[in-house]
Order: C-alpha cells, then sequence, then structure tokens
C-alpha cells in the first residue's frame, strides 16, 4: 500500500499556457521568476485581475442591498480557497493549483447570482419550435427561423463557469492582450469543470440546454497532445463549492431571519450519522441551550465544513491509495476521462459504498427547498432577470450605447469574422472613440444579407459580455439610466 500520495499531485512542469498552446512552444518550466511555480503565477494573475474585484458587487444569494452581512460571490470565493487548501494539504495534492482554480472559479458569474446566469442563457438561445416566436423583451425575435437558427447551434448559449474561462482566455476588459490572463490548462479545466458544463431541463425555459459557443475554449483546457488537463486539483474544487455554499446558504437564511432555531437543528440533525464526535457534542448543546439565532451561526457553520470536509478528506486518501495500488500514475492520468473508478476518487465514500454521499445529497436537497425558497430570495431573482432582459433589449436596439470598452471587444470580434477591417484595435485613440464608433457602425452597413444572421449573434454575445461582468448595483444603476 503507498502513503506517498503527493505523487497524484498536479505537476507544474508538465502545465501548458494558453499563448503556448496556440503556438506550441512551451516557454516555462514550471518555475515563474526562480521562486514561483506556474500555478502560484495563475493564482496571482487571477488575483489582480478586474474581473476578481468585481466579484465584491455580485450576489451570492441575498443580493448585496439586502445588508452587509450577507455574502458576495468574492466572499464565496475565499471560503472555497481556503476548504480547498485545507482538503489539497491533507491529501498531498498541489495547494497553488487549487488554490489557482478557486480563485477562478467564479470569474464569469452574472449579477444576480444563478438567476442572472438563467437568463442570459435563455436569451442567448433561440426559440423552443418553430411556431414559438420568443417574446420581444428577450430579443431573440430579431433573428430569422427556426430552422436558421440550428444552422447557427454553435454561437448560442451561457454558463457562468464556461464565460469564467473566456473571460480569462479572452481580452473581454479591452487590454488588448492576445491571451487575457494566458493562465494554464490545468486551471482553466478546473474553472470549467467545478460544476456541470450543461444545465438540465427544468433548470431553463429552453430545449438549449448545451452552451455549444464555449466548444471553441475547450482547446485551452487539454494537454498539448489533445487530452483533457484533468487533475484531482480540479475535483476537490468542485467539491469545496459545494461546502461553501452548503454553509453559507444556511447561515445567510439564519441571519436572513429565513429559517427559525428549530428548523436550522432538524438541518443539521440530518447529518448526526456521519458526524463526528466532537460535531456532536456541540450539537446537543445547541439543542439545550436557549441561543439567539445570531448565535447560532458560528456552531452550524463548524459542524457543517467540518463535517464534510473531514468525510472528504478520509474516504478520499483511502480511494487515491486504492489508486496507486491499482495503477501507476501515468496509466492515471492517461485512463482518467473514460475511467469512473478514477473520477470518483474525490468523495465522502470509500469505493464500494455510498452512505454518506446519499446522506449529503438529501443535506443538500432539503437546504435548497428550505434556505432558498423564501421571499427575500425569489422577488431579488425575479427582480434581476427583468432587469436583465430589458438592459439587452435597450443595448440590441442600439448598440451604440455600449460603453468604449464594449465597442472595442465589438471591433475586435468582428475583424476576427472577417468583416473587411484593416486598421489594429490599438491604432484607435483611447481618449476619441469617436473614430472607432464610426468604424464599426460603416461595418455594419456594409455587411451583407447573407452575413445579417451572424452579425446580431456577434453583437449580442458582446452584449453578454457586458451585462454578464456588471456588478448587481452597476446593473441596476445602468437600467435606471436607460429607462428611468
Amino acid at each position: 500500500m503507498f502513503d506517498d500520495l503527493s505523487k497524484l499531485a498536479c505537476n507544474p512542469e508538465t502545465a501548458w499556457r494558453c499563448s503556448e498552446i496556440e503556438s506550441g512552444i512551451k516557454s516555462a518550466q514550471g518555475i515563474v521568476d526562480g521562486y514561483r511555480t506556474i500555478f502560484m503565477s495563475d493564482r496571482d494573475r487571477i488575483l489582480y485581475c478586474k474581473s476578481f474585484r468585481r466579484l465584491a458587487g455580485k450576489t451570492q444569494v441575498y443580493t448585496p442591498s439586502q445588508g452587509d452581512d450577507k455574502r458576495t460571490r468574492l466572499t464565496h470565493t475565499l471560503e472555497v480557497s481556503q476548504i480547498t487548501r485545507t482538503i489539497a494539504l491533507a491529501l498531498e495534492l498541489n495547494c497553488d493549483l487549487t488554490e489557482a482554480i478557486a480563485l477562478g472559479h467564479d470569474i464569469g458569474h452574472t449579477p444576480f447570482g444563478h438567476a442572472g446566469e438563467r437568463m442570459l442563457h435563455e436569451i442567448m438561445s433561440p426559440p423552443n419550435t418553430p411556431e414559438t416566436q420568443a417574446p420581444k423583451s428577450t430579443v431573440i425575435y430579431k433573428l430569422p427561423g427556426y430552422v436558421e437558427q440550428h444552422k447557427y447551434i454553435n454561437y448560442y448559449g451561457f454558463k457562468y463557469n464556461l464565460q469564467s474561462v473566456r473571460a480569462i482566455v479572452e481580452d473581454l476588459d479591452a487590454k488588448d492582450s492576445q491571451f487575457g490572463l494566458d493562465v494554464t490548462n490545468y486551471t482553466l479545466w478546473g474553472i470549467m469543470h467545478h460544476s456541470a458544463i450543461s444545465f438540465k431541463e427544468r433548470q431553463v425555459n429552453t430545449d438549449f440546454i448545451i452552451p455549444k459557443f464555449y466548444d471553441g475554449y475547450m482547446k485551452y483546457c487539454q494537454t498539448i497532445e489533445g487530452r483533457d488537463a484533468w487533475s484531482f486539483e480540479g475535483l476537490i474544487v468542485a467539491e469545496a463549492n459545494e461546502i461553501a455554499q452548503m454553509h453559507h446558504d444556511l447561515e445567510d437564511a439564519i441571519r436572513g431571519r429565513a429559517l427559525p432555531k428549530v428548523r436550522v437543528l432538524e438541518l443539521i440533525e440530518m447529518l448526526n450519522d456521519i458526524m463526528p464526535e466532537s460535531n456532536q457534542l456541540i450539537l446537543n448543546e445547541l439543542r439545550s441551550k436557549p441561543i439567539s439565532q445570531e448565535w447560532l451561526l458560528n456552531p452550524i457553520s463548524k459542524i457543517i465544513v467540518d463535517t464534510l470536509v473531514s468525510n472528504l478528506v478520509k474516504a478520499s486518501k483511502e480511494n487515491l491509495r486504492q489508486l496507486l495500488n491499482e495503477y501507476d500514475v501515468a496509466q492515471i492520468f492517461e485512463l482518467q476521462s473514460n475511467n469512473e473508478f478514477i473520477q470518483h476518487a474525490i468523495s465522502y465514500d470509500t469505493y464500494g459504498t455510498n452512505k454518506a454521499s446519499d446522506i449529503v445529497s438529501k443535506f443538500k436537497h432539503r437546504l435548497s427547498e428550505t434556505a432558498l425558497n423564501n421571499y427575500h430570495v425569489q422577488r431579488s431573482d425575479s427582480k434581476g432577470k427583468y432587469i436583465i432582459k430589458n438592459l439587452f433589449e435597450a443595448y440590441n436596439t442600439n448598440p451604440q450605447q455600449l460603453p468604449n470598452y464594449a465597442i472595442k471587444n465589438l471591433y475586435k470580434e468582428l475583424k476576427k469574422q472577417n468583416y473587411g477591417f484593416s486598421k489594429e484595435i490599438s491604432s484607435f485613440s483611447d481618449d476619441d472613440t469617436s473614430e472607432l464608433r464610426l468604424a464599426v457602425v460603416e461595418a455594419i452597413n456594409d455587411i451583407k444579407k447573407e452575413n445579417k444572421v451572424r452579425y446580431l449573434i456577434c453583437v449580442m454575445r458582446i452584449i453578454c459580455d457586458h451585462i454578464a461582468r456588471m456588478t448587481d448595483n452597476y446593473a441596476i444603476s445602468e437600467y435606471e439610466k436607460l429607462y428611468g
């Protein structure tokens, strides 16, 4: 039996940056600046980018306007980062890679949480049937018939984890760098796959549940040989993201007075069979004492995180040791894409059992039913979707209302699609964008009829990118400026 689990840690020397994948020329050898690994560099590039800072103003579950103590996408991201480092350290995996993935996993998230994400996906998907005429407020009515829309299926869709990859790879903040943050394939794979890459049918009001637009970014999440840049570290972030959501969704519900103490304790008791003895003692104490809602927060969070992390570490450590007994390291990374035995190594249960996973799944489902289906969350979700729909229509009616950076991105996208632009974007003045805007308008007027659909979709994608990067307050402010 092997004890050295570090053999399974992702090796920085095998990582490739986006620019190197395109050129086939590998410049880095795992070490940057003589003392940092390439994954440390990924972490820092994400940590210091504009998109990361904007997470502070984006909804997790409760909007920032509903109280200063509620979680935002930024505080959620920091909690995921710390949980991933704890698990990675315990499993002797690469802590720098897990941290880089964790810090970047929500970069592409929309304002107003998952409600905003679903709204953008529905806007960026065509009507479901030939008979369906999408409502004007979703803008899709401007596109031609159903058959034609299927012709352009690879241009449709939106999903936040895939948008995170796009935001990092592309130059969405208009810095004019060819490969954006230029991070490694392993970091991008972990970001892309920390959540499902398609919607469930019940989640969105469209038949198009797979966002095909992002297929072009898959190559940046692969090795130079064309295999997935898969890692156990990426699987850890996926689990840590769920753990963070479970504990802070409940904590925010308690703080928002959405759940009384008795309901909270009933929820926690669902974890009793997998709970360490020390946490059971804390739970017994909470039952017996007359504690206020606010005093519940810290012990409840400790019980949830400690119970889930300790179960995950214990079972995963045993699974990884068993893998090393069954395969050599090279086989594990070669076979991972079609081997469920390998893909399910990071788990709450050891191989052959599923008791803990079933308990966690039921706890998560019950938590979602009780903590998220309340007055405040449902009202803010509906408000967010309404604002996004109307912002999209305003920008699509007159794209000249987009800010300068978005017009630059539209120019670059049109140039990429061979619309006849000869000048490089860098040749336009940053102080006066009138010449750039005029060039875009002239190009639009000159576009031939057969290319109109591609142009409309191109504009919609730039609008989608612009809205996705907004904070809640900025989206609300833009709505008020446009509609009063």
